[in-house]
């Protein structure tokens, strides 16, 4: 029976940066889906209440802080798999560092979950003075099918002096795609539009066995080269947010396209740079071992992840696709 399930990472597992590392095995071995993801300060009202569903919580060591993740992952049977699977994570890992409710307790959890995570998705308002606020996303080849990328990302990530304060799997609507890759499209036709242009230009001369005049010319390379480049663009929002613009009614664009993705969140001193060092360049062929685009990355597309490459592009990304909302109560609820 599929059913969607939750999983607590504890403080203790936050501290010793071992969230992707269980994630990767939950998801692969157990072959279960992320629904959704949160980063919280447990209060002591939060700890109890879980506790009364997950008895293991109340015995969890604070003393490393109050941070935890919570998860819902969603499968066949997924309650049993993640208890069973949850005993091999405490015999590699250590004990204490991850809940789940047993099936007959998860109607129960979830309604708590649901209750306590209404509430600003950021465990902080703002970076620290000298630190800076970015994003990163997870793209959505990585969730096509149960897999450790997801969270063998994560894991890389940990690898960086910075605090995680903020995550949400989302579903990019088609207008928050058009938006947030809205810059890629001038982009496109004034860098790739003039050059496909002349090759289309000179492959009709050759084909047909004429020339064009001037001013002919001119107009079919530019209508030929932005064609070209509106149709990589609309490839580029299908691929993150799951459709063509152009085959989605106007009154539809609102709606989520069907692709998921993760956003994570990261504050520190030169946080935007230490992000896109470990993600590597755009290109993966251009990448070098120990990056993500290097192990993950297939083309310029579909590379992985994305991150922002300013603070001031964090404001604008983050906005769009709405860092501080997180649908992880909504989703508990059903």
């Amino acid at each position: 029976m599929k059913e969607t399930t939750l999983i607590v990472i504890s403080p203790l597992a936050m501290q010793r940066k071992l969230a992707g590392v269980m994630l990767s095995r939950l998801m692969s071995r157990g072959q279960l889906e992320l629904e959704a993801a949160m980063l919280v300060n447990l209060s002591a009202a939060d700890r109890n209440g879980l506790s009364t569903a997950i008895p293991t919580i109340a015995d969890w060591d604070m003393a490393s802080g109050n941070t935890a993740m919570l998860a819902l992952l969603a499968g066949e049977n997924a309650a049993d798999k993640v208890q069973t699977l949850n005993a091999d994570l405490e015999f590699s890992l250590g004990g204490g560092l991850i809940a789940s409710p047993a099936a007959a307790q998860l109607k129960a959890a979830l309604q708590l979950v649901s209750n306590m995570t209404r509430r600003d998705n950021l465990l902080c308002a703002a970076p620290a003075a000298g630190e800076e606020r970015t994003l990163l996303i997870i793209k959505p080849e990585n969730f096509r099918a149960p897999s450790v990328r997801p969270g063998a990302i994560i894991d890389m990530l940990m690898s960086l002096d910075l605090k995680w304060v903020g995550c949400k799997v989302h579903g990019m609507t088609i207008a928050d795609a058009l938006e947030f890759y809205g810059p890629v499209r001038q982009a496109l036709r004034s860098k790739l539009g003039p050059k496909i242009g002349t090759k289309a230009l000179a492959a009709v001369e050759k084909d047909f066995d004429f020339k064009f005049l001037p001013a002919e010319a001119d107009k079919f390379i530019e209508c030929a080269g932005n064609g070209f480049a509106d149709d990589q663009f609309e490839q580029i929002v299908e691929f993150m947010a799951g459709k063509r613009p152009s085959e989605v009614p106007e009154n539809e664009l609102d709606l989520p396209g069907g692709a998921k993705c993760m956003v994570l969140i990261f504050d520190g001193v030169d946080a935007v740079a230490k992000i896109r060092t470990i993600l590597g360049p755009t290109n993966p062929a251009q990448a070098t071992g120990g990056t993500v685009r290097y192990d993950f990355g297939t083309n310029i597309m579909v590379n992985a992840s994305h991150a922002s490459d300013s603070v001031e592009s964090y404001e604008r990304e983050g906005r769009i696709v709405r860092v501080n909302e997180n649908k992880i109560s909504e989703l508990a609820a059903l």
